[in-house]
């Protein structure tokens, strides 16, 4: 524990192999197909999906989304950010004792409205999350932890969360509103890091690629 720690505070992340339940895991995707199928057949009642399969748990809003059904992804997503299996991840004893001494307090909390569900869609910009860091948005207490879950393996040309090693050290950085950007619908976050390519040379790039059932925590 004592190099895990280590390694948290010297890097800014860490990554745990097999840390999850994988049975928890494996129902959260079928409650994610089970509502994706309940909602797109509101839509087209013909439809017959193909037998469930855990590495197509995602198939139907991938389906939705090309025929570019925005009620139903939008539905599927508010629907399923709900699901209790997530709040079971995040209310898991095992994880915090781990938050716990990676931080060095007992006296932890969970951020109202700052825990959820991210949906990725292969080469989607527009929601695609922007250079940040999560105190910014937040405004928790700067020694804090987020903590990553993916419901599937994360290789580098999935598209990875994408980090800047040891830059939490910097602390917070400034952050710019470009609100054109939003207004022309390039993006849904007006907000961005206040940097540029040339500081951010300084800092290791981090692809972190995760199995379905490892922990990814990053510093807040």
């Amino acid at each position: 524990m004592i190099q895990q720690k280590n390694f948290f505070h010297k890097n800014g992340f860490l990554i745990v192999k097999n840390f999850s339940d994988k049975k928890l895991i494996n129902q959260i995707k079928k409650d994610i197909f089970d509502i994706s199928l309940e909602i797109y057949k509101k839509y087209n009642k013909k439809y017959t999906p193909s037998k469930y399969k855990e590495k197509k748990f995602d198939e139907i809003i991938l389906k939705a989304k090309n025929e570019k059904l925005k009620e139903v992804t939008s539905a599927v997503y508010d629907s399923c950010k709900k699901l209790r299996g997530f709040y079971k991840l995040i209310s898991n004893d095992k994880l915090n004792n781990l938050a716990e001494k990676l931080i060095g307090s007992k006296r932890l909390g969970i951020l109202p409205g700052g825990f959820g569900m991210r949906i990725d869609y292969p080469g989607d910009r527009y929601w695609k999350a922007r250079l940040h860091q999560d105190y910014t948005s937040q405004l928790g207490s700067p020694n804090g932890i987020v903590c990553y879950t993916p419901l599937r393996k994360i290789s580098k040309n999935i598209g990875p969360v994408v980090l800047y090693s040891k830059s939490h050290k910097r602390g917070v950085f400034d952050i710019k509103i470009d609100i054109n950007k939003v207004k022309k619908k390039k993006t849904y976050d007006p907000y961005y890091i206040k940097t540029s390519k040339q500081n951010l040379k300084k800092y290791k790039i981090k692809y972190l690629k995760l199995n379905e059932t490892d922990l990814g925590l990053f510093h807040f």
